[in-house]
């Protein structure tokens, strides 16, 4: 059963802060009793936690239950640290394909008249923090893509008014990069492995068993994208995997192997193809491709329930 007790609101605030105020709001009530604090992943939780951690060893000779913070705001975090890593400022172009015409009906107007059509679809307004939930966004952009280019060739024709602004600059300067489709397909690929994760655990049912062992199979399937297969076998628990150095390049596959998605492996192999990109070129996208996957991975392993003996260990109430 889970009954509520009380509330309290705080704005900025340290973790004595947050102590002070915790313990006000628990009067009457036994510290001695508290199992666990529940949190997501900010430092000054982690140090309320240290200071609450050693006033109950001191009192009772107990300790607190750790399985580590949020795992869903540290999947969040990680993706964005990812995407972030490859240098393509996606965050800034999404922003400027919906704010192009966001709030300005002559641009829209505009728009419809380039493509001979009323209602045209627009751009999906991009959330810059929580970036595994951009997929619709990041697909409504990849579908745009020609729609955009029309945008900007018209207004070089001078065929439209000229927005002169640094968002219309921002576009103009995107949709002159043959990579963007490739740069567009792989965040949407890589978001698609870790939806499923933070969609299931988006729930009040007790998933603590499940945790780990759904953790593991993510990080393999992401780690597949990049580490060379005789690593990957030797990854057969949770905790082998937790003491698997991600940065260490000898067990990363070369480039050319890296796994980008199919979808992005075959407009690259067709704009190859066509002599629209060079092989350096291709081999540069592989190269930051893998950066992200290793960044993402990484930032997982660094904060996730995985490398918590505990969390692992809960599995033993799984009802198989």
């Amino acid at each position: 059963m889970t009954h509520f007790y009380n509330a309290e609101f705080m704005g900025h605030a340290t973790a004595e802060d947050m102590l002070t105020v915790f313990e006000s709001s628990i009067e009457g009530l036994n510290k001695k009793g508290v199992l666990q604090l529940s949190m997501y992943d900010p430092n000054v939780n982690w140090k309320l936690y240290s200071i609450l951690q050693r006033e109950i060893q001191a009192g009772s000779n107990t300790s607190l239950f750790n399985v580590g913070s949020c795992g869903l705001h540290i999947e969040y975090g990680a993706y964005k640290k990812g995407i972030d890593s490859t240098g393509w400022n996606l965050s800034s172009l999404l922003f400027a394909f919906h704010r192009l015409f966001k709030d300005s009906p002559t641009r829209r107007d505009d728009h419809c008249n380039v493509l001979d059509d009323d209602f045209p679809l627009m751009p999906l307004k991009h959330c810059p923090t929580r970036w595994v939930e951009n997929v619709s966004v990041l697909e409504r952009a990849l579908e745009l893509l020609p729609n955009m280019k029309a945008f900007v060739k018209a207004v070089q024709k001078k065929t439209i008014p000229n927005p002169q602004t640094k968002t219309f600059d921002t576009v103009k300067e995107a949709c002159a990069d043959l990579l963007l489709p490739v740069k567009l397909h792989f965040p949407i690929f890589v978001a698609k492995q870790v939806d499923p994760f933070l969609a299931k655990y988006q729930s009040d049912k007790p998933m603590l068993p499940f945790l780990v062992s759904d953790l593991f199979q993510i990080l393999k399937s992401l780690m597949e994208r990049f580490v060379k297969q005789g690593h990957l076998n030797k990854m057969t628990t949770p905790e082998k995997l937790a003491r698997f150095d991600v940065a260490d390049s000898k067990s990363h596959k070369s480039y050319d192997h890296v796994d980008i998605s199919f979808s992005s492996k075959k407009k690259m192999k067709d704009l190859v193809h066509e002599g629209n990109v060079s092989k350096r070129q291709s081999m540069g996208v592989n190269m930051v491709c893998k950066l992200c996957l290793q960044k993402l991975v990484g930032s997982i392993m660094e904060k996730a329930p995985i490398k918590y003996p505990l969390a692992r260990n809960l599995a033993c109430f799984k009802p198989n």
